[in-house]
């Protein structure tokens, strides 16, 4: 017998990942319209869209303003130092424990570029979005 499909819609992914997320960040509620729930909500759309958290405020139904939305997230978040440290363990906490343990290689977006080609201020020189290009 076939083992049942585990069928895994937007919603399902959306509610999986806020409660993941709020069990090691702690975000508490700010206003009755603003809650850790909405937050979470307004912030994961705004990654799903790659936009900006106050497009992100104007685009959804119901939500609140961006200016709300910002001093929230001012009150509920913890230092940078602490966030960052919360965030890792939270997005290390399934991963196996050899890539947890070892330094893992990272995608590099720099072009191949003879050792010759001049880099001028972190760029290629001549290469889009370079003063010289």
């Amino acid at each position: 017998m076939r083992p049942p499909h585990r069928i895994l819609d937007r919603n399902r992914v959306h509610r999986l990942a806020a409660a993941h997320l709020q069990a090691h960040l702690k975000f508490k509620d700010y206003k009755r319209k603003t809650s850790a729930q909405v937050l979470w909500a307004l912030l994961l759309a705004a990654a799903a869209r790659i936009t900006s958290l106050s497009d992100t405020c104007q685009r959804l139904r119901d939500a609140p303003s961006d200016e709300t939305a910002r001093k929230a997230l001012l009150a509920t978040l913890p230092d940078y130092a602490t966030l960052q440290r919360q965030l890792n363990a939270s997005l290390a906490g399934h991963l196996p424990k050899a890539l947890r343990k070892h330094l893992q290689r990272r995608f590099s977006r720099r072009p191949n570029l003879p050792a010759s080609h001049p880099i001028v201020f972190g760029r290629p020189y001549g290469f889009p979005g370079s003063d010289d290009s």
